[in-house]
């Protein structure tokens, strides 16, 4: 029997099925799990930790502050329930849970995948400091009014280099925010990913 914490909802899948697949699964914190078989997609929820799988090969996971391990390890358990478990979705996950680690406390993570492509968002509220929008070489430094932010596109495989070098990420943000030169930025954030 599945931990009582783990809410099950499902589509075109036996709901007893899933729960057996997650018996070993002891959570911390409550996940509400939905399974869509017939259109080949999954939402596992967590605290502010969202996760979205598409069979198709995309995939997005979201956190503020500490992610939660839980709805990772949830939906690396049931990929194959919807046919999602191409090797760059569960290598995905791993990097996206990995990565969200990091996050600081009052800052914001997103991480989505589209085939072999991703998308990384670093963000926060910004404190000080005009608009300002730098983007080169695949990076992208913003700051408005209600957000700051550093995008990064990659390739899954690049995910390690990203994790490597999180702390110097969340580091050029915390400048941004506090009104530091986007262009300084920009060139900080290329430099830590070697580009």
């Amino acid at each position: 029997m599945a931990d009582p914490r783990v809410r099950v909802k499902t589509v075109g899948v036996k709901e007893e099925d899933v729960r057996k697949r997650l018996t070993l699964l002891r959570p911390e914190r409550d996940v509400d799990v939905i399974v869509d078989g017939v259109s080949g997609v999954m939402r596992v929820t967590s605290g502010t930790t969202r996760l979205r799988v598409n069979a198709g090969g995309s995939a997005f996971l979201s956190c503020s502050g500490r992610i939660s391990e839980d709805a990772a390890a949830v939906a690396s358990v049931l990929l194959s329930e919807i046919g999602a478990d191409r090797k760059e979705i569960p290598r995905f996950l791993s990097a996206a849970v990995e990565l969200g680690r990091t996050t600081p406390e009052g800052c914001e993570l997103a991480a989505v995948l589209r085939g072999k492509d991703v998308t990384v968002k670093f963000r926060r509220d910004p404190e000080s400091g005009r608009y300002a929008l730098k983007s080169r070489h695949g990076v992208l430094v913003r700051r408005t009014r209600s957000t700051c932010e550093v995008e990064i596109l990659i390739t899954v495989t690049d995910l390690d280099r990203v994790i490597r070098k999180a702390g110097r990420i969340w580091g050029q943000l915390e400048d941004l925010a506090g009104g530091g030169d986007p262009e300084h930025v920009l060139l900080n954030v290329l430099d830590a990913l070697g580009r």
